[in-house]
């Protein structure tokens, strides 16, 4: 029989689809928790920006699943194997079903998961293997049904690629365009001068029982206690939250969580634009920085950005060495404060995510330094910094993956 070539159309329309379906009952899913500190015309930027760039993926994955098969058909014949690209999406689209199943069911085969990894693997792309050889004369019909049927869907989430596309630009661009026209900065007088400089140090998730100036064992923090001798020392302070952005947020305002209504990783302070420490510095004549390297702490994130001069964001302070790294940089680059929900194909909960972290871990090194803030700091730190300054500077460790000791 002679080889039948899919062309990449039908192979992009299948997996288009497919990852078209996923994103929407994503969708459905964050916005659930995203309609509880936000309005949905704030959802859909964020929404219209990830079908875009997950329609990106679709062209590449469909691309990479293309040429396997092309390269598939041109070898099977030189070995003698009756293998068409029909019978290799068969065995892609099996291998896929039976992963999300073992990862649905994961909490029952947790230990199998972890320590036969190889093993499960493999058991897997049997299976796969024999399914593929048991339907391999029905699969070129499957296929032709498949393609007629999801012709509707393949229209209706195009049309959706083609609407998002002018959203997104309005709200990077033309809007952002609008916004840039702000009122002056106030004027520094000499009476301001005469006013403290404010220096904000914060380490996120550093726990006051883990240090040796709060009476832990270990000397964990020689230098803020001898530092603390000649200091004032705080004992009985309480965090207003056990995670980075509500904590953040109360820090900035002043304000509990249930007031400043700041509860999920992308929401904002409610009348931050108004009502935070720094705009409150700012009109009395201060000089204000952040060097955030938290992106859940970020002055954008939290909707303050404004009340800072200098704000660098927190992927300027990574050195991603790997292409997930640089998208990760590239995304806030662009969109950072200017979309909601920037990150959402990204994030730890999203697909993609998960499978680029199974294929690659690396926990062994923290992922910003401490003194890539302080020294982001002290290069705009000299003689002609405007005084007085309110200067914010949080650093990631101890926060996970650790570094080793």
């Amino acid at each position: 029989m002679a080889s039948t070539i899919l062309s990449f159309r039908k192979i992009f329309r299948l997996i288009f689809i497919l990852f078209s379906l996923y994103l929407m009952g994503d969708a459905f899913y964050r916005w659930d928790g995203f309609r509880y500190y936000a309005s949905f015309p704030e959802f859909l930027p964020g929404l219209a920006l990830t079908i875009i760039l997950w329609s990106v993926v679709a062209v590449f994955m469909s691309l990479l699943v293309w040429l396997s098969a092309r390269l598939l058909e041109w070898f099977c014949p030189y070995v003698g194997w009756k293998i068409r690209a029909e019978h290799f999406l068969l065995f892609l689209f099996a291998l896929a079903l039976l992963g999300v199943t073992i990862w649905i069911g994961r909490h029952r085969i947790w230990d199998i998961v972890h320590t036969q990894r190889k093993i499960l693997f493999l058991s897997l792309i049997l299976i796969s293997i024999l399914i593929t050889w048991l339907f391999r004369n029905k699969v070129e019909q499957w296929m032709r049904i498949v393609q007629e049927r999801i012709t509707p869907l393949v229209w209706l989430f195009g049309i959706l690629v083609l609407l998002s596309v002018p959203l997104v630009t309005y709200h990077t661009w033309v809007k952002q365009a609008v916004k840039a026209v702000s009122p002056p900065t106030p004027q520094h007088t000499a009476s301001d001068r005469k006013r403290l400089n404010i220096i904000l140090v914060t380490f996120d998730t550093l726990s006051a029982q883990n240090m040796s100036l709060y009476g832990y064992y270990r000397p964990t923090t020689p230098f803020i206690t001898e530092w603390a001798n000649k200091a004032s020392v705080f004992t009985r302070l309480e965090a207003a939250s056990n995670w980075t952005p509500p904590a953040a947020a109360s820090l900035m305002t002043g304000k509990r969580p249930w007031t400043h209504r700041v509860y999920h990783m992308n929401s904002r302070i409610v009348k931050g634009k108004t009502e935070n420490l720094p705009l409150a510095l700012k009109n009395n004549g201060y000089y204000n920085m952040a060097f955030i390297v938290n992106p859940l702490a970020s002055v954008k994130t939290l909707g303050i950005a404004d009340s800072f001069e200098v704000a660098p964001l927190y992927s300027e302070f990574g050195s991603p060495a790997s292409l997930f790294g640089w998208v990760e940089k590239s995304l806030s680059q662009l969109f950072a404060g200017k979309i909601l929900m920037y990150d959402w194909i990204i994030k730890g909960d999203f697909i993609l995510r998960r499978v680029i972290d199974m294929i690659s871990r690396n926990f062994s090194k923290t992922i910003v330094p401490p003194e890539r803030a302080f020294n982001r700091f002290l290069l705009n730190f000299n003689d002609n910094l405007p005084e007085p300054f309110f200067i914010w500077i949080h650093v990631f460790p101890p926060h996970h993956p650790y570094l080793p000791v």
